[in-house]
């Protein structure tokens, strides 16, 4: 089996790593300054680093995270990661590459050419790292993005919070913790499913109900999709297939209810559930 054939068949037991947007109150015009003080209720937050990475960034929870190596031709590889938490209504998220064969406008031009109405600063810099700030708006969405180049890596750090609710009270903070220092602090963030969120009184009243897709009126988004690892076990015994999972998409942003439908073996059912 070639490299690029696993590569493949990892993307086709890709599972959505849901973080569902249904909680939140009232809307708010106020902009989402990059300079926003993190005190206050911040101190519930905390600063979050990976090794291997030039950040560091407050989050208010553990946060998952999926490393992935993406083939960029038969012999090399890129390192991508997705870190991302969620906290009332809001989902923070940091995705980073490494720069081979990727530039800073690679991933700048999906956000120009996106539907939804936009506005952008030609300009951030933070600890002498220059970047772009993009902050889009529809009906029910906001969704703010700041975007970085170092020597080595390329980020985007992305906030995004249902109107229903007031996402700018977090989303400011987010981005003002956003730092480059070469002398990062921080607790480490590995791989794995981090901390989920919990159940808030206020969107997940006693005796909620489950409903289909079919029964609501607004569906969940999808903030950010980490592709499951190939076992070694699978690549040595060629498995392939598709991994089916029904899952229940909770308000408070938790994944929950997970059932497998269709499974494979050599442990790719456990990595796709994780």
């Amino acid at each position: 089996m070639t490299e690029k054939f696993i590569c493949m068949m990892t993307r086709t037991l890709a599972l959505l790593f849901v973080i569902a947007i249904l909680q939140l109150g009232a809307q708010s015009n106020s902009p989402l300054s990059k300079h926003a003080s993190v005190s206050g209720d911040a101190a519930e937050w905390q600063r979050y680093t990976v090794d291997d990475e030039d950040f560091s960034v407050f989050l208010p929870v553990m946060p998952a995270m999926a490393t992935s190596s993406m083939y960029i031709d038969r012999t090399r590889t890129r390192r991508e990661r997705i870190i991302a938490a969620y906290e009332n209504g809001v989902v923070y998220s940091v995705v980073t590459y490494e720069k081979k064969s990727l530039s800073l406008q690679d991933l700048i031009r999906p956000l120009i050419t996106s539907s939804e109405p936009s506005s952008a600063t030609p300009t951030v810099t933070v600890d002498g790292v220059a970047g772009q700030s993009f902050r889009f708006e529809n009906e029910d969405l906001i969704r703010a993005n700041q975007i970085f180049e170092t020597s080595q890596h390329l980020y985007v750090f992305s906030a995004m919070g249902s109107k229903l609710g007031d996402p700018v009270n977090g989303i400011p903070k987010f981005f003002s913790s956003i730092s480059f220092d070469k002398n990062r602090q921080g607790t480490r963030v590995i791989d794995g499913p981090g901390e989920q969120p919990t159940v808030n009184s206020q969107t997940n009243p006693a005796g909620a109900s489950i409903f289909s897709g079919r029964d609501v009126t607004r569906k969940v988004r999808v903030a950010t999709k980490p592709e499951p690892h190939y076992t070694e076990e699978a690549r040595r015994h060629q498995i392939t297939g598709t991994i089916v999972l029904r899952a229940v998409f909770s308000s408070s942003g938790a994944v929950t209810n997970i059932h497998a439908m269709s499974t494979l073996p050599d442990g790719l059912t456990e990595r796709a559930t994780e």
